[in-house]
């Protein structure tokens, strides 16, 4: 480079910072704008983008928000996310669970009579009944049927939350919301939508859904997001839906959650404090004591 190109190079430098233009070294930008990323960046997977290290935290929340809807949340981003986000999403994809044999879905011992017999298979719809996840009569694609998906997310004392998308979803997943202080120590929390039968004397409006630990008792009050859906009712529901968790003392039988709330459409809320069975459903009226 000839002297009066260096000259001119140095004056306008000059100029720049008298003018308060502010200088970016190559530290502080990324060598390029996509994955992968250069030293001291990191790559945010859902978008494919290179953020700094120290912004990586903020990313990561909003990485976590989305993964509580089901989306792309925890790659890079949730896993930063997981204390700054109540909502810390499972690691992307599509958003749907996962079948682990090593988990055991079924109802504890002694509940043989809320399955349906053993050769029982499935049914059509039933004019001017609803519609059932109980295998036979009744059975539609409008009551979806779990697989048993599961997810599993620890949850710590700084509170966090698990979602899982599965069968049963009209955009909302199934979600827990912990507060702070809800668990005294970092547990595993495993949500399985089972693919277990509805007791017979209710309408089923989703299936039964199983956290673990069933033991689990909480310190503080969780919030319990369980979506729902059946051929009646439309996206609301009819009056009286609730969600049912199984009794701390008789684990075959269920009882309601009172404050459940269903202004979310195709969702119902209620509070959650410890483990169990649960699923939306409403007691059969005599209108419908005959359904399947």
């Amino acid at each position: 480079m000839s002297f009066s190109r260096i000259l001119g190079l140095v004056s306008l430098l000059a100029l720049a910072a008298g003018l308060g233009v502010p200088f970016a070294c190559v530290n502080d930008r990324p060598l390029r704008t996509s994955c992968p990323c250069a030293p001291g960046w990191v790559c945010i997977q859902a978008t494919q983008t290179c953020v700094r290290e120290q912004s990586a935290d903020a990313s990561g929340q909003a990485g976590g928000s989305v993964g509580a809807s089901g989306a792309s949340g925890a790659a890079q981003g949730g896993a930063s996310g997981q204390a700054g986000s109540l909502y810390v999403g499972h690691a992307g994809g599509d958003g749907h669970g996962v079948i682990d044999p090593s988990i055991d879905p079924s109802y504890p011992d002694g509940c043989q009579a809320l399955l349906p017999p053993a050769n029982t298979t499935p049914g059509t719809p039933v004019a001017g009944c609803p519609c059932t996840r109980r295998p036979g009569p009744g059975n539609s694609y409008q009551c979806a049927q779990g697989i048993n998906e599961s997810w599993k997310q620890t949850i710590g004392p700084e509170g966090g939350g698990i979602d899982l998308e599965a069968q049963q979803h009209g955009g909302t997943p199934f979600v827990i919301t912990f507060p702070p202080g809800a668990v005294e120590a970092p547990v595993e929390v495993t949500i399985t939508e089972t693919n277990l039968s509805p007791p017979v004397t209710f309408e089923d409006y989703s299936p039964i859904y199983r956290v673990a630990p069933i033991g689990l008792k909480l310190q503080k009050i969780a919030k319990l997001d369980v979506p729902f859906g059946n051929s009646i009712g439309g996206a609301s529901g009819p009056t009286g839906i609730m969600i049912y968790q199984s009794s701390p003392s008789n684990p075959c039988d269920f009882e309601p959650l009172v404050d459940s709330n269903n202004v979310v459409t195709g969702t119902m809320e209620a509070s959650m404090t410890r483990g169990g069975y649960f699923f939306v459903g409403l007691p059969k009226p005599a209108s419908s004591a005959t359904c399947p």
